[in-house]
């Protein structure tokens, strides 16, 4: 609604394009009426054919961020042993010490 408020205002107030009158109808109109058919044609995907974010969508985005996630687990596992290794079995664990 927002954007039809301002193609009119654009037309009526700033007279953009007020000599554009296809079919006898303002310029305007047929861009309102383009965007509502285009809006139509969006909700019925979305809403009827889940084309866009069906479930197929959805469990391909969750096994996405599911690899990311392990990706992330074994940078910060590989970071943990590097900067803090496990005593071996027969060495003493000795704590570290503060300064």
């Amino acid at each position: 609604l927002l954007g039809s408020v301002v193609l009119i205002l654009l037309n009526v107030i700033f007279e953009i394009g007020r000599d554009i009158n296809p079919f006898g109808l303002d310029w305007f109109v047929w861009a309102i009426i383009f965007w509502a058919v285009i809006l139509l044609i969006h909700v019925f995907n979305v809403f009827i054919t889940n084309k866009f974010f069906g479930k197929d969508w959805e469990n391909e985005q969750v096994e996405r961020l599911v690899a990311k996630q392990q990706h992330k687990i074994a940078e910060l596992q590989k970071q943990v042993e590097r900067d803090h290794p496990l005593p071996k079995k027969d060495e003493p664990y000795i704590p570290p010490t503060t300064p």
